[in-house]
C-alpha cells in the first residue's frame, strides 16, 4: 500500500519542482542575486540580498512575457504588480 501511494505522489512531486541559481556574489561569498526558474528554465522570481544576507528586494515575473507580475518587496515597500491594470 505504501509503495502505491509513493507511486502516485512521485509524478506530482517531480513536476512541481523549481530550480534556483545564484548569479552574483559579494566578496564575502554570500549571494547577491538569486533567480528561481520553472522546469522550462524561465525565470519567475528574482531576489536581491545585502552583503549581510538580508533580503533587499524580491520580484515575481510572468515567465512567458518576462514582465513583473505578482507580489514584490523593495526595501520597506511591499505590493502587488497587477497584470490587468497594466493592460489599460
Amino acid at each position: 500500500m505504501n509503495k502505491f501511494i509513493l507511486l502516485l505522489l512521485f509524478p506530482v512531486l517531480s513536476f512541481s519542482q523549481t530550480l534556483s541559481e545564484d548569479l552574483e556574489f559579494y566578496d564575502n561569498g554570500k549571494t547577491r542575486v538569486k533567480v528561481f526558474k520553472n522546469m522550462d528554465l524561465e525565470i519567475f522570481k528574482r531576489n536581491i540580498y545585502a552583503a549581510s544576507g538580508k533580503l533587499i528586494s524580491s520580484y515575481n515575473y510572468d515567465p512567458k512575457t518576462g514582465l513583473k507580475d505578482g507580489e514584490f518587496i523593495d526595501g520597506p515597500n511591499k505590493g502587488l504588480f497587477n497584470k490587468k491594470a497594466r493592460k489599460n
